[in-house]
């Protein structure tokens, strides 16, 4: 079990409606908002799949329970349970720094 949140970019929202699907055909553009978000994010905690051997279960270096989810329009993060109060608090701070929207499932709260 996991925690999940979703990063979007805010020009591709009807005000606070989620979008229906996405489309994962799209890459995730290199000059975009989420794609600066995504570089810092994994900068601080590398992406699962990049985790050495040796740091697989050293959750306070990656957090993350899933590879992180990537398209043009949003970017799907899971993390393990005992870090999502401060995996929520480090998107927080990014969303704001990036100017991205963020949807928390667990409490249906949409943040900009």
């Amino acid at each position: 079990m996991s925690c999940d949140f979703f990063i979007f970019n805010p020009s591709k929202l009807d005000g606070n409606k989620l979008p229906e699907q996405f489309d994962s055909n799209i890459p995730l553009d290199e000059n975009s908002m989420l794609y600066d978000f995504y570089v810092e994010l994994t900068g601080m905690h590398p992406e699962i799949n990049d985790v050495p051997e040796s740091k697989l279960d050293d959750t306070d270096y990656c957090p993350w329970s899933a590879e992180i989810g990537k398209d043009a329009d949003c970017l799907s993060i899971s993390c393990v349970w005992s870090k999502a109060e401060y995996v929520h608090d480090l998107l927080l701070n990014l969303v704001k720094k990036h100017k991205v929207t963020m949807f928390d499932p667990q409490t249906g709260d949409m943040i900009t």
